[in-house]
């Protein structure tokens, strides 16, 4: 209920008041609730750092992650009922510090799998039930509570939670087939059982994943809090998880630093203004990609801050390696490969990777009946766009990948068939050559790309694109154009060469 006052005078002077009420309004209803622990006043240091509180809020949730992660080394091993409870519960506190009340949303999401599990088991049924029901559920969140641009509320988590629990009835599914039937990871991550209802909350809240990822899977958590994910060779190896961890932290704190400084000099609100529009064509490209990599670097802090918590309690043990542990099971971000690899695949393999892998695994190879790669990736792509959101922008970005990884991949396939050679052999000075250009352009196409990610809204992406002329989609058109050349060029040296076997 809202409190509407309204206040009147009389002739004499007198205020009088009257006083009504009123049902809350569908838009105020779905603004969502106040944070938890509204005694913790975070105003002023909201102020000092310049951002609202929502998002500080989920930072620091993000953060409460280190003390509960080294809280959790204390817990008694062989505990593992009791270590489900920890971990939940440290989840649900970070969920109602984060949302207040809004709490409640993502955990009927867990009660309503746990059910499903009850009900279908590891079935088709069950499969095809969480699937529909988290995708609607969220989806029908978003409308409900998605503004102009990107908001930090309850939904936020829900997105990853929504991943989360599909995959785990896509584990409990492969869990009753025949192994022989299962390849690959799907062999690692089956798992055979029925998850109890405190598994289930421990496995959705873990607190170095609840609130920004990695995805993981099931079967990797059970093994973790069974204590049976880290061998004797990883207790025994050297490469301490802590330093690891510390790592990850202090690659994180830079990232944060460079957005706190440049992102107010290079805002994604400033590529549809008028003094964007004034500047120089390259002027206008490279600020568009400096914009882009600062603000992806507030992605890349959550990603390995997360990473560092995965890191201090186990989870992202991923065997040895010439005597040394290894900590990157649950790796989401190759700063190597993304900002100096030539070529579109290394962005795709080294940003996002555990949504990537999720994708692959879930949704990708569930297409195999499709008979067509193609046909499995555009589909694929398009509920990653959908899981996103309903903005276009996201629509865009994915299309946009799709036809950069295509040409690219058909591209280094002719060229190679021409020249009869691989990019391996080529002298190295080629190599360093097309390195250095591939990495420039690569930078360059993906700023164009992530701009619809940014802006969000055709009527901003619109105005952002026209200002650089449209140059990405462009070179796609005149990159198909010489693929299509090369083809007949490529098959008239296949000709040429079997003709003159016969002779």
């Amino acid at each position: 209920m809202l409190e509407l006052k309204i206040v009147f005078r009389t002739s004499t002077g007198n205020k009088k008041r009257l006083e009504l009420t009123k049902m809350a309004t569908p838009n105020e209803f779905f603004k969502g609730s106040k944070h938890g622990f509204e005694f913790i006043n975070l105003d002023g240091l909201c102020k000092t750092l310049g951002i609202a509180e929502p998002p500080l809020r989920f930072f620091i949730g993000i953060v409460m992650g280190f003390p509960f992660a080294l809280i959790f080394l204390l817990l008694p091993r062989k505990a593992a009922n009791f270590r489900h409870l920890y971990i939940a519960l440290c989840g649900m506190l970070i969920s109602y510090f984060c949302f207040g009340t809004d709490m409640v949303f993502p955990l009927l999401s867990v009660l309503v799998t746990h059910i499903s599990l009850i009900f279908f088991g590891g079935t088709m049924a069950n499969v095809i039930f969480n699937f529909l029901f988290h995708m609607t559920y969220m989806l029908g969140a978003y409308v409900f509570y998605a503004s102009d641009g990107y908001d930090v509320k309850w939904t936020t988590p829900q997105c990853i939670l929504c991943l989360r629990l599909i995959g785990l009835a896509w584990d409990c599914y492969d869990g009753k087939k025949d192994k022989s039937k299962l390849k690959g990871e799907l062999l690692l991550t089956r798992y055979e059982g029925t998850p109890t209802f405190l598994e289930i909350c421990g496995y959705s809240y873990f607190f170095g994943g609840f609130m920004a990822g990695p995805q993981f899977s099931f079967q990797r958590y059970i093994k973790f809090v069974e204590d049976r994910l880290i061998d004797k060779e990883g207790l025994e190896a050297k490469n301490s998880r802590f330093f690891s961890a510390f790592k990850r932290v202090v690659g994180g704190l830079v990232a944060i630093a460079v957005f706190s400084i440049y992102d107010p000099q290079y805002p994604a609100s400033a590529l549809h203004g008028e003094e964007f529009l004034a500047k120089p064509f390259f002027t206008k490209c490279t600020q568009i990609t400096l914009t882009y990599h600062i603000h992806f670097c507030k992605y890349v802090t959550i990603w390995y801050f997360c990473e560092s918590v995965c890191m201090i309690t186990g989870l992202a043990y991923a065997g040895t390696k010439d005597g040394k542990a290894k900590w990157d099971g649950v790796r989401n971000f190759k700063f190597r490969r993304v900002l100096f690899g030539a070529f579109f695949q290394d962005m795709l393999e080294g940003f996002n990777i555990n949504t990537s892998q999720w994708a692959g695994r879930y949704v990708f190879k569930r297409l195999i009946f499709l008979g067509n790669k193609y046909a499995s990736h555009v589909l694929t792509l398009l509920f990653l766009s959908l899981w996103h959101g309903f903005y276009i922008g996201y629509l865009i970005l994915f299309a946009i990948e799709f036809i950069l990884i295509i040409e690219e991949r058909q591209l280094c396939l002719l060229l190679g068939a021409l020249f009869n050679t691989k990019y391996d052999d080529l002298p190295l000075p080629l190599r360093l050559a097309i390195n250095i250009f591939g990495a420039v352009f690569r930078a360059y196409a993906c700023a164009f790309a992530a701009a619809a990610f940014m802006l969000l809204r055709w009527r901003r992406i619109k105005i952002a694109y026209g200002a650089v002329y449209y140059w990405l989609p462009i070179t796609l058109v005149v990159g198909a154009v010489l693929i299509l050349l090369l083809q007949q060029v490529v098959a008239a040296k296949k000709r040429k060469e079997k003709d003159g076997k016969k002779d």
